[in-house]
């Protein structure tokens, strides 16, 4: 049994590097090439997080059973550490050459504030077989992007769990990130990506409230029942 407890450990260890590793080079990749999008990274973010799932239930599997909660916390703690950087990279990083713009450039082509108006251009696009890969990486990157939050945040979090708190927490928080990428110029302000962004982190968020994730779910974060 120790051996095989070594192993496990060590086994999780080397998940660990490797994710992180791959995270690395995620992080050099120009990450809004739609043809990147599908080629690289989206599998590389999914092999990432599946290595560090399996790294995470490796190590668990260590723990006694009483310390098990308290190691899944951790976990979840950093794969949101995780998200967080990959978005600060992704939202205010991989597109700086925008500040190259003027002001007046950048405001004609990176600024909407009318709610649909880019997601309905590119649904035009999509029907007409125009940019169909660049449509589709702004669409569904957008709706993905913060998917893993709408996971993490309510386990780490319970009151999250519910509607509204979930909600006015996420929605000033993406509002942020907008009016930040238009003052320092590096990506788009445009009330769309609230929109997609926060559609994704919802539907996430409403997986978690189906009867069998739920179940699943129980305690997860918790100690065992009477416990706190």
């Amino acid at each position: 049994m120790g051996n095989r407890m070594v192993f496990r450990r060590a086994a999780a260890c080397l998940l660990y590097a490797a994710a992180a590793l791959l995270a690395a080079r995620l992080m050099r990749l120009p990450l809004w090439d739609a043809a990147l999008l599908f080629e690289d990274l989206a599998p590389g973010a999914a092999l990432m997080l599946l290595m560090l799932l399996l790294a995470s239930a490796l190590l668990g599997g260590t723990l006694p059973r009483a310390d098990r909660p308290r190691a899944v916390r951790v976990c979840l703690w950093a794969l949101l550490a995780v998200h967080a950087l990959l978005l600060v990279h992704v939202l205010f990083f991989s597109r700086a050459g925008l500040r190259a713009q003027s002001w007046e450039e950048y405001r004609s082509y990176a600024v909407n504030l009318r709610p649909f108006a880019t997601v309905l251009r590119y649904v035009r696009a999509l029907r007409r077989g125009v940019i169909p890969e660049i449509a589709l990486a702004n669409l569904l990157g957008n709706l993905l992007l913060f998917v893993p939050a709408g996971v993490l945040l309510p386990l780490l979090f319970p009151p999250l769990g519910r509607f509204l708190p979930f909600v006015a927490v996420l929605l000033p928080l993406l509002v942020l990130v907008e009016a930040a990428q238009l003052l320092l110029r590096c990506g788009s302000c445009d009330v769309d990506d609230v929109i997609l962004n926060l559609s994704g982190a919802l539907a996430a968020w409403a997986c978690l409230r189906l009867p069998p994730c739920k179940r699943r779910l129980a305690g997860l974060c918790r100690g065992a029942p009477g416990r706190g």
